[in-house]
């Protein structure tokens, strides 16, 4: 058995197990997952046999954490705030939507979700994730899992033959979500602003990851030669320099 496949398992007991303990745990794990796609990766081989999901363990386990210390969770003034009350609306009229709309995909979802059941799960996943992330202490975790995953990500896009790619474009790489090269490279120009972020607020050696992470993860936008990303990132650019604090905003401009 490969060293990866026993680091996985190790981090997968760890996660799923410690969320009934610390539901946080279930949340790092989850975006993990995300990232690493470990059902697409060579040194799952081993352990396929099992027939584990992932995923869907890593969500129950921290809904039934999150069950357990209930006490502990902190809500705020109300269950549910402004933020979640639009993006529980907004699932609302997709469902409506596919229930009043004709069918334009074909077969297309007999073997993978539909998009109204698949934002159905990112949804419930986001609000599990917001009602366990309340504080700086958790959020801090939380964006240096998204870090290393782009670390991950970029690490492994760099290390791609070109013979994977498909006509030119990097489109083999991280979880079943990155399918093509366009939601990849969205992906990864989304995580260069929260790679900064943990830059400008870090020490000398977590701004090493940071570097490390941005140039492999900017590098693998390139090769994905996703357009949009690449809009993307200039617009947000040019709004990180509008909302960031005044101390910032020469740095990003720099950047």
């Amino acid at each position: 058995m490969a060293i990866k496949t026993v680091l996985f398992l190790i981090g997968f007991i760890v996660c799923s197990g410690g969320a009934l303990f610390a539901p946080v745990l279930g949340v790092l794990g989850y975006v993990g997952h995300y990232n690493l796609g470990p059902e697409r990766q060579w040194w799952i081989a081993p352990i396929r046999g099992l027939g584990l999901r992932y995923s869907f363990t890593l969500a129950v386990m921290t809904a039934v954490g999150m069950l357990l210390n209930l006490r502990k969770l902190r809500f705020g003034k109300s269950v549910l705030n402004r933020h979640e009350i639009l993006i529980l609306t907004y699932l609302g009229w997709v469902w409506i939507l596919y229930a009043i709309s004709e069918p334009t995909v074909g077969a297309r979802y007999a073997l993978v979700d539909h998009p109204a059941v698949k934002l159905t799960k990112v949804i419930i996943f986001v609000l599990m994730m917001s009602h366990i992330v309340t504080d700086f202490r958790k959020l801090n975790w939380l964006l240096w899992a998204l870090v290393l995953g782009a670390l991950v990500l970029g690490m492994q896009a760099y290390d791609t033959p070109r013979s994977s790619f498909m006509q030119g474009r990097l489109e083999t790489v991280g979880g079943p979500d990155f399918r093509d090269s366009n939601r990849l490279g969205g992906y990864l120009a989304a995580t260069l602003f929260i790679i900064g972020a943990q830059f400008v607020r870090s020490g000398w050696l977590a701004r090493a990851v940071c570097f490390l992470a941005g140039g492999f993860a900017a590098n693998a936008v390139v090769l994905t030669r996703s357009r949009g990303a690449l809009m993307g990132a200039a617009g947000g650019c040019v709004v990180s320099m509008l909302l960031a604090p005044k101390r910032h905003r020469l740095k990003i401009f720099i950047g």
